[in-house]
């Protein structure tokens, strides 16, 4: 698969031809969600407060697909947004402040915001420094390729208790909380994208997991976080 990467103006990125998602294969997704599951294993194990997650057994379905449209029109909007011309000396009146929300000048990204995993994570994934140009140009080519893809692979549909090490184990029940929940990962070429949601009771955090193959094993390169409370 090759990805292009054309620019059409500054900060704005336009896709000549992208490749569509990969098909997962088993062994590559038990090698990423074991992968994933470590990172998640130091990152609990280092929490100043409790009680840790459990992990729910059930691999989701992944929420990186049927997005076309979405990301589409973004990409309409964005292109045909220019910036102001400089305001002439004199040519403004004073008048009382006032707040002027105009919804046309709000394009809200479908796209992450990619950083370098933090080397030390307490309980919640923190960013590191900035990626690359070149290496968030690919991730958001990548991201770009998921999100337009009508459905994603789900080779594997259970977590292996294998995977798991302290202070991590299974929920013992599709309810219980606090509790991690991991997507099918979602292979692009050498990167694959693997959202997470880790749920408790009055806090959270939602991130996706950005990793690239290393031969047979695949490492951790980004994290984008999309939310927490």
């Amino acid at each position: 698969m090759t990805i292009k990467l054309a620019i059409a103006s500054p900060g704005l990125l336009l896709w000549a031809a992208a490749g569509a998602a990969a098909p997962s294969t088993e062994a590559d997704t038990r090698e990423i969600l074991r992968t994933v599951i470590a990172f998640e294993v130091r990152t609990h194990a280092a929490a100043e407060v409790g009680p840790p997650p459990c992990v729910r057994r059930r691999v989701a379905a992944s929420r990186l697909a049927r997005r076309r449209s979405e990301v589409e029109r973004y990409e309409r909007r964005a292109s045909a947004r220019r910036p102001h011309g400089p305001v002439a000396p004199g040519s403004l009146t004073y008048v009382s402040p006032v707040t002027v929300v105009n919804s046309e000048e709000i394009v809200l990204s479908p796209f992450s915001g990619w950083h370098r995993p933090a080397a030390v994570n307490s309980g919640y994934v923190e960013r590191g420094g900035d990626v690359t140009s070149e290496e968030d140009a690919r991730l958001l080519a990548a991201e770009r390729a998921a999100l337009t893809a009508p459905s994603h692979p789900r080779p594997v549909r259970r977590i292996d208790s294998a995977w798991l090490g302290p202070p991590l184990v299974l929920c013992s029940d599709r309810d219980a909380l606090p509790a991690i929940e991991i997507d099918t990962p979602v292979i692009v070429g050498d990167i694959a994208l693997v959202p997470r949601d880790f749920h408790c009771v009055l806090c959270g955090q939602g991130v996706i997991y950005a990793l690239r193959r290393a031969g047979p094993r695949w490492e951790i390169v980004a994290v984008a976080l999309k939310w927490q409370s």
